[in-house]
């Protein structure tokens, strides 16, 4: 009997968007494309959280140093600000980190001490303070929910109506997404669909064609990059 055909290997046509390397080209590059992206990203997941529409978002240094060399510094994924003053940490954790939620809290009060300035006079009048974590593992604060996304902040533990909405904190569980293409209605949906699912199309699907979604490809498509671009993004695939 003849040999039973070798199954053709798939050879993916966009990155992977939630790997580093991705995530960053799309989101926290100069152009004004990607801030158009990064501002559908956030108003996706917090819009109902804010102010305000982002007319305007800026691009923030992506470290925040300790108070001396002894001290632990932090290094954000992505940090930007907008034009209400609100600051965001975004981060995408693909590997399960135990103490999660005490990493995302230093690297709020990191946050919060680059923004504090010095004199007696200072109020402390902070601005909205985001933190925006997209995480492939189930953390143990949405431990048995069904929930995707899962909204964190200070209240009254015996009034939580009575809330501080300085300090927010959001985590989206990528393993709950479960949804297909076709049951994808919102904005929403869509990022999360192409977290999940981007690496694996083969062509760019008639949903995403004609809407803001659609540089999001081009961006990502593998033979656009450039040498040095694709050994890094196949170094971070190998890892």
């Amino acid at each position: 009997m003849p040999k039973a055909k070798a199954k053709a290997m798939h050879h993916p046509r966009f990155a992977q968007l939630t790997l580093d390397f991705t995530f960053k080209k799309v989101f926290a590059s100069e152009s004004r494309q990607s801030r158009k992206f990064l501002i559908s990203l956030i108003e996706s997941f917090l819009g109902e959280y804010l102010q305000g529409k982002i007319k305007k978002i800026q691009l923030l240094p992506n470290e925040r140093g300790g108070k001396s060399r002894k001290h632990r510094a932090a290094v954000f994924d992505l940090h930007c600000t907008d034009n209400n003053g609100n600051r965001f940490v975004v981060e995408m954790q693909l590997a399960k980190q135990d103490f999660f939620m005490g990493r995302m809290l230093f690297y709020l009060s990191l946050e919060i001490t680059g923004i504090v300035k010095k004199g007696r006079d200072y109020n402390f009048d902070l601005p909205r303070i985001f933190s925006l974590s997209f995480l492939n593992f189930e953390p143990d604060l949405a431990a048995g929910s069904s929930d995707i996304v899962h909204h964190i902040g200070l209240a009254n533990l015996k009034h939580p109506e009575r809330r501080q909405s300085n300090i927010h904190l959001a985590l989206v569980v990528l393993p709950k997404f479960k949804k297909t293409l076709e049951q994808c209605k919102t904005t929403l949906d869509l990022w999360l669909y192409l977290f999940k699912n981007m690496h694996k199309l083969d062509e760019i699907p008639a949903k995403f064609r004609k809407n803001e979604f659609r540089g999001v490809f081009d961006i990502a498509k593998i033979s656009n990059f450039n040498e040095r671009e694709l050994r890094k993004y196949e170094g971070l695939k190998a890892n």
